[in-house]
């Protein structure tokens, strides 16, 4: 049978194996998942353990992942695909999909974490815990940013389209700093709040929510930042353009988590009575 030969899926018999063969997808899952045990760890007051284990395991997560993401690049450049990595958007797509599905989920408990918590408890923040945060004009700055970057993403893909480089490198260039703006401030949020994330349900809810989402606003700038430099390269062409595409449906997907996330939890805080105020 001849190798290069394509199935009925349109793969040919050297991508399949390829596919099998790869070692990044295991590395980075097995990194993963050393990673959320150095939490468990941590919980369990193994902290010598725990950061042995996040370091083994942020390490492998990494190197898994750049790995990976070199093979996708690969297959997703201009021109003819390489020998036995032919490019797949369709299943790339579908991939991508699965995945933003699961995050809902993910979040989905948390902020079922959030309203259970809320609607059970006597006053809502609670009395006597320090609040995080007494007013919203650094949410709403936050918000402003992360809104304003879904405008500049989305400004950067319909330059694809109408074959203007430039002003698509700009779009994700501005998206980018948007992005590390947006994490700075976060950071300043944190370092500078009474409320701990022992204080409680509060501050395990809202370090815990805040907390991931800053994560997955990382992923995102890191994504963005390759794209940036995969423009800057000339990678991407209205014809094929799918790395473009999914970094912006992750993006819009953090900025929708949170609006969701100022709505449930800063606002509460706020205009409650229960809590503290700093």
């Amino acid at each position: 049978m001849n190798q290069h030969a394509l199935d009925p899926h349109g793969h040919s018999a050297e991508h399949d194996a390829h596919v099998m063969n790869n070692p990044w997808p295991p590395v980075a899952a097995i990194g993963a998942l050393v990673m959320f045990f150095s939490f468990v760890a941590f919980f369990a007051g193994q902290a010598t353990l725990g950061w042995g284990m996040l370091a083994v395991g942020v390490a492998g997560t990494v190197i898994g992942s750049i790995g990976w993401w070199i093979d996708l690049v690969k297959e997703q450049l201009p021109g003819p695909p390489p020998v036995g990595m032919p490019g797949q958007p369709n299943d790339f797509k579908l991939g991508w999909i699965l995945f933003i599905a699961s995050e809902t989920m993910f979040f989905s408990a948390f902020f079922g974490f959030i309203f259970y918590t809320r609607f059970r408890a006597e006053t809502w923040p609670p009395e006597g815990v320090p609040l995080p945060i007494h007013d919203l004009t650094l949410p709403a700055i936050m918000t402003v940013l992360l809104v304003t970057s879904g405008l500049t993403y989305t400004f950067a893909e319909w330059s694809l389209m109408a074959k203007k480089r430039s002003a698509m490198i700009v779009g994700l260039a501005l998206t980018t700093l948007m992005g590390v703006v947006f994490l700075g401030i976060q950071y300043y949020e944190w370092a500078h709040s009474p409320l701990k994330i022992t204080d409680g349900l509060l501050g395990s809810g809202f370090f815990m929510l805040t907390g991931f989402h800053g994560i997955h606003v990382i992923i995102g700038v890191v994504f963005i930042a390759v794209n940036l430099f995969r423009a800057i390269k000339g990678h991407f062409t209205p014809q094929r353009h799918f790395a473009l595409q999914a970094a912006g449906w992750y993006w819009h997907f953090v900025d929708v988590v949170w609006i969701i996330l100022l709505v449930v939890l800063y606002l509460p805080l706020v205009s409650g009575t229960g809590g503290v105020a700093h």
